[in-house]
């Protein structure tokens, strides 16, 4: 069963987003950071075919979880793509996410409606299938 990668360092959203998707009758992988996010990336077991990330954590970011997914992509592995970001450090949340435009399949500003998630959730799960 294919897997949705939710990766955020803020525990609040990434359990209230692993939770809603769960709901949603996804199989949902939680991680607090990009560095952990690329192992279970990494492990083909989880079969992951979309990858929801914050953008601004610490260890590794929001871009080098990016990078790692399209070094994926082009060994032939699917996998989608959403990015959000509500800013944070030196770097504002549109600054960040507009960088990432060409290279994701959607992008969501925090805070975001759920309608607005599940909607690019199920259209990117879709493509796979």
């Amino acid at each position: 069963m294919s897997s949705i990668l939710v990766i955020d360092d803020n525990d609040y959203i990434r359990a209230s987003l692993t939770r809603f998707l769960e709901k949603e009758n996804f199989n949902v992988i939680g991680c607090a950071n990009g560095s952990r996010a690329i192992e279970e990336i990494s492990n083909m077991d989880n079969d992951i075919t979309l990858v929801i990330c914050d953008v601004i954590m610490p260890e590794v970011d929001g871009f080098e979880v990016i990078d790692f997914i399209e070094y994926q992509r082009k060994q032939g592995r699917y996998i989608g793509i959403i990015m959000m970001s509500g800013g944070g450090g030196e770097i504002d949340a549109t600054t960040a996410l507009e960088s990432l435009n060409p290279r994701v399949d959607h992008i969501l500003r925090k805070p975001f409606t759920k309608q607005d998630l599940i909607k690019n959730v199920y259209r990117l799960m879709s493509d796979v299938e």
